[in-house]
This record gives C-alpha cells, sequence and structure tokens, in this order.
C-alpha cells in the first residue's frame, strides 16, 4: 500500500536493514512511505494526514492515493 517493497528489496539486507538515527539512511520520500505503512498496519478507524507524500514523486504519490480510496 505504501509502495515501500522496491526500495527495501535494494537494501543488501533487505527486510533486515538496521535504520539508523532518525533514519539517516532513508530518502525522505523512502522515510514517507515508511511511515505510512506503519500507519496502514495499525488499520486505524480514521486518517488524517498533513502533506503525508511531500517528499514523494506525482507517481508514487498517486499510487498511494489509489489504495487509500
Amino acid at each position: 500500500l505504501a509502495e515501500s517493497l522496491d526500495f527495501i528489496q535494494k537494501f543488501p539486507d533487505q527486510f533486515n536493514t538496521m535504520l539508523e538515527k532518525e533514519g539517516a539512511n532513508l530518502s525522505g520520500g523512502q522515510g514517507q512511505r515508511l511511515s505510512l505503512a506503519r500507519t496502514f498496519l495499525k488499520d486505524p478507524d480514521i486518517y488524517i494526514f498533513d502533506e503525508a507524500t511531500s517528499a514523494l514523486d506525482s507517481l508514487t504519490e498517486n499510487k498511494i492515493m489509489e489504495h487509500i480510496d
């Protein structure tokens, strides 16, 4: 849902990759996608977003928005 799989699989340790303090080894968009993934996994009754996709390219943002609708 958060379009994270592709970049996670590019890490040498994939899902076992240790994130550095404050996500220093992630781009802004990668960090936003991981934050969105965590939100989607919690499955809340409502979502409140404030510029949740501001660091994403338009293609990725559109894919994520399609999943939310």
